[in-house]
This record gives structure tokens, C-alpha cells and sequence, in this order.
């Protein structure tokens, strides 16, 4: 059984999905971290499975491949690759260029020497490097003003950074309860941790726009506020967490203030 699963959604990255999982799996091999790779194609309609399924001849025991027949959001894709992971440590990493996987192997190492229910990529920590477009910026400085604003108790400076590293058995308890399949997803998943007083550590990230395509266009971001409204109703209004979840109001562990682990 590999140590751990690093699961990659995937939307229309033709150009740049063979390359990114070539570094990555480059990555987890000079660090020596026994691992697996899932690959979920969250519909896409250009030419990412073919290169998919041919990159997965080089790799055929350290990479799996799911196909989702629509696309069904990033959200419900991490889902559907956590189903069939097989390691007790899971990330979550974009399927693009522009956050370097040679990140993780200390976000994993900082999961275990710290004791730590996940770690969490963030912008805002020291450390921090981004070479990415002012829209890029703004959308992000937006969403985050956004955020705590409606949820001023969430004490992680930032949701949003496609790394992630989690236990297993976090995500076993907290991917049944959730509804989000889209943009927020990650928000709805810190929410949760959060509030059952999971161990949560943010790490600072290095992300450069590699790709000059975006998913973040006009509808998108209309997406996100509805979704962000949506989680306002049923943290606060419906407490459809709170009637759902076992550790939500009874936290199995103490909770922990995000900080920023030495490096």
C-alpha cells in the first residue's frame, strides 16, 4: 500500500497535463515517498484523456486514471479519486503548471512531523511566492475579503490554493456531509475541519502562471459568490452541517490556530 495518494481533477489541460504529471511523479521519486497517482478527467472535451491514458503506459502502476462522463466541478472529482486512493495521507493538487509539485513532499512531511489533520497551502503566509495576472490577484484578495466577512471565526488566511494534504480518516468524515462540487469546494471542506476542531497547519505555496488559459472567467466567478451565499445559509440558517456531522459541537480533537510551520 503507497504512503501516499496525491489525487489530480483535471478540466481541458491538453497542453500541459502530460507535463505536470511527468514532475510530478519526477517529485515523489527523488523524495522517495511510496506513492500513486489519480488522475480524475472531470469531462473534459478537448484532447486530456487520450493524453491521459498514453502518459498512464509509462506509469501503469503508480497512476490511475478516472473519466467522469460530464463536468461535474473540481469538488465532486477530489471525491471520486478519494474512492479509490488507497493511502492513509492524501493530496490534492491542481492539474496544471502553476503551483510546482515539488512542494509536496514537504507539505507531507510537515503532516506527520507536526502531528497535523491536514496541511493547507496559503498565499498569505511568509515565505510566499506569486507570479500571476492582477486579475488573478484581485479575484483572489476579493474572495478572501469575502470570506471573512461571512465567516470571521474561520482562522485560515486562505481556502482557496489548489495543495493540500490531508489523513485519511479527516476526509472520511467530512466527505459525506459535503455538497459542493464546484469552485468552493475547498472553503466547504475548511469549514468543516474547522468547526469539528480538526488539526489544520497553512504552509506557504509558490505559484507561478504557467498556463495563459483560465477557468476563472465572468460565469465562473458569479459561481463562486452564489456558492459562498449558499455555505452562509447552511452554516448559519438551516445548520444543515451542525444536524449532519458527528464532530461538529462535539470536536474529537482540540482545535488548532493555523500557523506557519518552520522551514
Amino acid at each position: 500500500m503507497p504512503n501516499l495518494s496525491v489525487i489530480v481533477p483535471v478540466f481541458n489541460k491538453e497542453k500541459h497535463i502530460v507535463q505536470a504529471i511527468d514532475r510530478l511523479e519526477s517529485t515523489l521519486k527523488k523524495a522517495k515517498i511510496d506513492y500513486e497517482i489519480i488522475v480524475v478527467d472531470d469531462g473534459s472535451t478537448d484532447n486530456t484523456r487520450r493524453k491521459l491514458h498514453e502518459r498512464k503506459k509509462k506509469s501503469p502502476k503508480r497512476m490511475k486514471v478516472l473519466r467522469m462522463k460530464n463536468n461535474a466541478g473540481k469538488g465532486f472529482a477530489i471525491r471520486e479519486g478519494f474512492k479509490i486512493a488507497q493511502s492513509e495521507s492524501i493530496a490534492f493538487i491542481d492539474g496544471d503548471l502553476d503551483i510546482p509539485s515539488f512542494q509536496l513532499p514537504e507539505f507531507y512531511k510537515h503532516l506527520i512531523d507536526l502531528n497535523a489533520d491536514g496541511v493547507v497551502g496559503s498565499k498569505r503566509q511568509p515565505g510566499t511566492r506569486i507570479e500571476w495576472s492582477v486579475y488573478r490577484s484581485f479575484l483572489s484578495a476579493g474572495f478572501i475579503c469575502l470570506v471573512r466577512f461571512l465567516f470571521p471565526w474561520l482562522n485560515v488566511k486562505d481556502t482557496q490554493v489548489g495543495i493540500k494534504i490531508f489523513r485519511r480518516k479527516v476526509l472520511t468524515q467530512a466527505f459525506p456531509v459535503m455538497r459542493v462540487d464546484h469552485w468552493t469546494f475547498d472553503l466547504e471542506l475548511l469549514l468543516y475541519l474547522l468547526k469539528g476542531g480538526y488539526r489544520l497547519v497553512e504552509h506557504p505555496v509558490e505559484i507561478y502562471q504557467a498556463s495563459t488559459d483560465t477557468n476563472l472567467k465572468r460565469i465562473s466567478v458569479l459561481r463562486m459568490g452564489i456558492e459562498i451565499l449558499i455555505l452562509f445559509y447552511r452554516w448559519y440558517i438551516s445548520r444543515y452541517y451542525q444536524k449532519n456531522s458527528k464532530t461538529i459541537g462535539n470536536p474529537t480533537n482540540e482545535p488548532f490556530e493555523s500557523s506557519t510551520p518552520a522551514v
